[in-house]
């Protein structure tokens, strides 16, 4: 079954609705956006998110040694990179713990992804000039099927909602699935409806269909 992936979470009651209707993943800004939050409010989160639930930092260019020391901490579970960090920039970090989140536009992007052949996953976003993320654009499901080659798993994210995650994960079929914007009443804000409708959708999904 697909793993799916609630990011741009900003409250307790958020993250614990999301959990209740059965999400495998939230997703913690630590990066300028309109759903960033705070460390000391993602660690007050974390006393209340029950085990075997993955925390995942959203970072972009952030100092390694910060990223570093929330993991090691135990603050997150993982480290999606958002940004324009470099294989080298994860040296001194356990790479199966990092998420590398890519904005392909052409092939080329996807042979640059390559060097993160080793990372924990690789996530698939659109690409806008000015943001780097939630921008509720839809990423290239081709290109995205031409990263899954690159080896790691398969997140794919960039505009999902309750009316296309079914023909998403048909086409690209993917490890697993994130999505922000797509389950929103404003940014950083969820609607428990299309939260609801949005996992049924995804972890009822047949293969066969």
């Amino acid at each position: 079954m697909i793993k799916i992936k609630i990011c741009g979470i900003t409250s307790l009651s958020d993250a614990l609705k999301a959990v209740e209707l059965g999400a495998d993943a939230l997703g913690f800004v630590l990066a300028d956006s309109p759903r960033e939050i705070s460390l000391r409010k993602l660690k007050k989160i974390n006393r209340s998110i029950p085990p075997f639930i993955s925390r995942v930092g959203v970072f972009v260019n952030k100092k390694k040694d910060f990223v570093r020391g929330l993991l090691e901490d135990g603050v997150i579970d993982y480290a999606q990179l958002h940004g324009d960090e470099d294989i080298g920039y994860c040296r001194p970090l356990p790479i199966k713990k990092i998420i590398k989140a890519i904005r392909p536009q052409n092939l080329i992007d996807i042979k640059l992804a390559r060097s993160f052949k080793d990372a924990g996953a690789i996530l698939v976003d659109s690409f806008t000039h000015d943001r780097r993320g939630g921008t509720g654009n839809v990423s290239d499901w081709g290109l995205a099927l031409r990263a899954r080659k690159i080896g790691p798993p398969l997140i794919l994210s960039g505009g999902l909602t309750i009316n296309n995650v079914r023909k998403a994960i048909a086409a690209v079929k993917p490890y697993a699935i994130d999505v922000s914007s797509g389950v929103e009443k404003s940014p950083g804000k969820k609607d428990y409806r299309l939260l609801k409708l949005f996992i049924q959708r995804a972890k009822n999904y047949d293969n066969s269909e």
